[in-house]
């Protein structure tokens, strides 16, 4: 998160248990704040500040813990393993040539077919 996220975010989470608890007491007793809800939509307002705090908390946990996490560039899948076993003049070329090669690999009708002996 940039530094103007978790400013809006510092200004949004305390309005949004505000609402937390407005949507808590709304389910049973309804809710009017500039709006009239019957009981059971009283509830609105607490799924409204449900969305403000955990979201934002949420996100700002995750993108914290992502600055210090090495994004993974290798994928790891049997298909992509089984085309640089059967090609392996691609191991050292560069990822876009791989997976290039492999998406005509993938496409051609016969990928996985050995050659016939003849």
């Amino acid at each position: 998160m940039t530094t103007f996220d978790k400013l809006c975010a510092v200004l949004t989470i305390p309005i949004g248990a505000v609402f937390l608890i407005v949507g808590a007491v709304g389910l049973f007793t309804g809710s009017n704040a500039h709006f009239d809800l019957p009981p059971i939509l009283g509830f609105l307002p607490f799924l409204l500040g449900w969305s403000m705090c955990v979201t934002l908390i949420r996100f700002w946990r995750r993108s914290s813990a992502n600055i210090n996490v090495k994004p993974e560039t290798e994928v790891y899948s049997g298909l992509f393993a089984k085309f640089l076993l059967m090609h392996p003049e691609f191991r050292s070329a560069d990822s876009r040539l791989q997976w290039a090669a492999f998406h005509k690999w993938v496409n051609d009708p016969q990928r996985h077919s050995d050659p016939k002996p003849g």
